[in-house]
């Protein structure tokens, strides 16, 4: 944990003003695998094919704590293999072995495989103490992953621009990948920004009877004074000014159109209201009408008898 924090949280620190990072631990014993690994004669090891790469992960037994459904949660799993399937390699599409022994998952995170363990290490029950020397290298093949993960210019493709780097070994990102990843989120963020302020809009349009309370109006000037703002210090060049304004651009944007406020009438049109209202006026309208209809009758005749 502690391995973890100084190595992986000096990255997010560094990010703090593009993301909110929260960075925590967890620790899961005897954990099986969803694929189990073959025996390979020929490497003297057990193997998994880069086919079952994707399928790593065991749902039954790696159950990861999930923070809520509303962030974004990475996973990066430090996979210590039982002493029964160790040494364990992983081999990549061309029967290759991945050196080093990770891997990331789409829409998961990254996965890091302990292939062999020092000596100093091992414990005499069978078991290993995994120090800080051991960690070192497992936490850095972390960092490239997250590195790639938020777009961090220097894990991309950028042949194009000539342009070379090597990650900061203190902080995992230098300053140009930073000022290059807050430009592009600031203007990411700014567009997301428009986008639902313009949606808001049409859906006020749509629905007349929708009230926009005083406190919805504010939230939604507020919104539209950070865009500007945000697009003000983008063309000064302050990229982290800008990436600021534009964060909290977004923020107050969805607050107005999430507002509950709004959402009550959102799923509350103007169908739904007579399909409601309509059974409890209808019995009482038809008698009301009827009578109206007679005492008209008995009127018009009453005019006539009077004419005769």
């Amino acid at each position: 944990s502690s391995v973890f924090n100084e190595v992986v949280g000096r990255l997010a620190r560094r990010l703090a003003i593009i993301y909110d990072i929260t960075l925590d631990t967890q620790v899961l014993h005897y954990a099986s695998l969803a694929v189990a690994p073959t025996k390979s004669d020929t490497l003297g090891a057990y193997v998994l094919p880069a086919s079952t790469l994707n399928d790593f992960l065991s749902s039954r037994d790696m159950v990861l704590d999930m923070t809520s459904s509303t962030t974004k949660t990475l996973n990066f799993l430090l996979y210590v293999p039982a002493p029964d399937n160790s040494p364990l390699l992983l081999l990549d599409a061309h029967g290759q072995t991945l050196n080093p022994a990770a891997f990331m998952v789409e829409g998961y995170g990254g996965v890091y495989v302990m292939d062999k363990i020092d000596e100093g290490a091992l414990l005499p029950d069978g078991g290993a103490y995994l120090g800080p020397k051991e960690l070192r290298k497992p936490m850095a093949s972390f960092v490239g992953q997250i590195r790639k993960l938020l777009g961090l210019a220097g894990a991309r493709d950028y042949a194009h621009t000539c342009v070379g780097s090597v990650a900061d070994p203190k902080s995992g990102a230098v300053e140009w990948e930073l000022r290059l990843l807050e430009r592009e989120m600031a203007r990411f963020r700014v567009r997301s920004a428009r986008a639902t302020l313009q949606s808001l809009q049409a859906l006020v349009d749509s629905i007349p009877v929708m009230v926009v309370t005083d406190a919805i109006a504010s939230t939604v000037a507020n919104a539209i004074d950070h865009v500007r703002a945000s697009e003000q210090a983008w063309s000064e060049g302050n990229f982290s000014a800008a990436t600021i304004l534009a964060t909290q651009a977004v923020e107050a944007s969805e607050a107005a159109f999430f507002d509950p406020s709004m959402e009550s009438l959102l799923y509350f049109p103007d169908d739904h209201k007579l399909a409601v209202y309509i059974p409890y006026f209808v019995p009482v309208l038809v008698p009301v009408l009827i009578a109206v209809l007679r005492e008209l009758k008995a009127s018009t005749k009453k005019d006539k008898a009077k004419l005769d």
